[in-house]
């Protein structure tokens, strides 16, 4: 058994002042080492070291944090993703409930009923189809309520919609599309008592409407007599926000006018409760010739009432191509302000009727096949075959009507010192009509009658003017012109 003065082992004395330590700092900020160290002259001391622990509650603190962070953004993506997904089929439930309201018969006839009060008509749909982005239509009818006021047809009709409007239960169209329309309209009706009835069945407002051939026709079947239509013409129509509508239509064929050039160029039409308004109408002769013509036919304005016009280089015999036997020529109107073109609308029969101040272009203005043109040919020698081009000086008044040309107060001369004036009709049938005087050079009277004197020869502007009446047709015309010089040159 050891004396109780030695000291204790190393080892228990080390651990029991560790565990001493350990207590007196708590366990927390920092441990002590002690050790016992025995030196050479056999006496003993204790070393103590110290050393500072690091705590790991900050760090596990943070980690928590960061989950709990990461959990509550999670938490938040379901949540958004859960209330767009619901949102969504809300959406879709209104957008799929608002489709088949709109397909239901009875909203159908409601939209019929709606058009037909806009434009005054019976209307009709076939084949009517609401989708998520547009409208479609086999077919929209449209009969005037008054008898022989217009009549219209569309096909293959598909209107375009905005479809945040829809959710809202209104059908609002951005722009339609259409393959055919056809469209009678008489004159009367559309332009006088019922301009607010406008032939446009399109179901929205705001909405413009273009269509790949248009077919108009002017005047329904009955006593109208000068009737002509629009054919495969490409067209546009806006329903206008102070009501009514616009048609643009362009690149068409008239047919069975006999007054207007061939080619429907242009056009910008207005149709409201004020009447007709023509902002621009561009029709050609098929060639370089252009009629322009602009206005407006007031509602309840007189019955005739009549358009500005213009006409440049306009190729008369490609508005009555039987009339070409004998009249050839290109005609503008003046610049002259002095000078007036208009264009008259006939309400009885629906026909124009155009008149024009006019010069002759370059080719100038030619008559042939006269039977006064042939004798002057043939028998005084003054022309080389029976037409006479009137290129030095060309100008009068022409009327165009369906029933022919009407020239008044021509003045023609050629560079051959021929000259014409009077007035000359021209009728649709080929009659001729017409009271000229023929100007002929002195000279050739002299050598085709060699007893007249120079002397005693009455001029005027250089010539020796014969009087004569015209007769006959195109194709066989008439006058007294042979007799009529012998009295002339008699009086000499």
């Amino acid at each position: 058994m050891p004396s109780s003065d030695q000291p204790p082992e190393t080892g228990s004395t080390a651990r029991m002042l560790e565990v001493a330590a350990r207590a007196s700092s708590g366990g927390k900020g920092e441990t002590e080492t002690r050790e016992v160290i025995t030196q050479e002259d056999g006496s003993k001391i204790v070393r103590v070291r110290r050393r500072k622990r690091v705590s790991q509650a900050p760090a596990a603190l943070l980690q928590s944090s960061e989950e709990e962070e990461k959990l509550f953004h999670l938490k938040l993506l379901l949540w958004s993703v859960v209330s767009f997904v619901v949102i969504g089929l809300i959406l879709l439930g209104v957008f799929v409930f608002q489709i088949f309201a709109h397909n239901s018969p009875s909203r159908v006839a409601e939209i019929e009923t709606a058009i037909g009060e806009h434009v005054q008509a019976e209307v009709n749909f076939k084949g009517y189809r609401v989708g998520r982005a547009s409208v479609n239509v086999d077919s929209i009818t449209a009969q005037s309520a008054r008898p022989n006021t217009y009549d219209a047809k569309f096909k293959g009709l598909e209107f375009k919609l905005n479809s945040p409007q829809l959710l809202l239960g209104k059908l609002v169209g951005t722009k339609g599309y259409a393959k055919e329309a056809q469209i009678t309209l008489a004159t009367p009706s559309l332009t006088y008592s019922d301009a607010e009835a406008a032939p446009l069945v399109i179901p929205y407002e705001h909405t413009s409407l273009s269509v790949d051939r248009v077919n108009v026709t002017w005047g329904f079947d009955g006593p109208q007599k000068h009737r002509f239509a629009i054919n495969h013409a490409e067209g546009k129509f806006m329903r206008r926000k102070k009501g009514g509508f616009q048609a643009n239509i362009r690149n068409g064929l008239i047919l069975n006018s006999g007054t207007l050039p061939p080619v429907w160029e242009q056009s910008s039409l207005i149709i409201d409760s004020a009447g007709l308004t023509i902002n621009s109408l561009r029709l050609s002769d098929g060639d370089v010739g252009i009629l322009s013509l602009e206005g407006s036919y007031e509602r309840g304005g007189p019955a005739t009432q009549d358009l500005s016009a213009n006409i440049e280089n306009l190729k008369l015999q490609n508005i009555h191509p039987q009339l070409a036997r004998v009249v050839e020529a290109r005609i503008s109107t003046p610049k002259s302000t002095d000078k007036r073109s208009y264009a008259r609308l006939n309400p009885v029969d629906s026909s124009f009727e155009i008149t024009s101040d006019f010069l002759a272009s370059e080719s100038g203005f030619v008559l042939k096949h006269f039977q006064f043109l042939d004798y002057i040919s043939n028998k005084l020698g003054s022309l080389s075959q029976a037409s006479i081009v009137c290129n030095k000086l060309c100008q009068g008044t022409i009327t165009i009507s369906p029933t022919g040309y009407q020239f008044k107060d021509l003045d023609l001369e050629s560079i051959a010192n021929i000259a014409i004036t009077g007035d000359l009709q021209i009728s649709a049938d080929g009659s001729l009509s017409g009271d000229l005087s023929v100007g002929l050079p002195v000279s050739d009277i002299i050598s085709n009658f060699p007893h007249v004197k120079r002397g005693s020869v009455e001029t005027r502007r250089g010539y020796v003017w014969i009087p004569l009446t015209l007769s006959g047709t195109t194709d066989l015309p008439k006058d007294d012109f042979a007799i009529n010089l012998e009295k002339t040159v008699a009086s000499f």
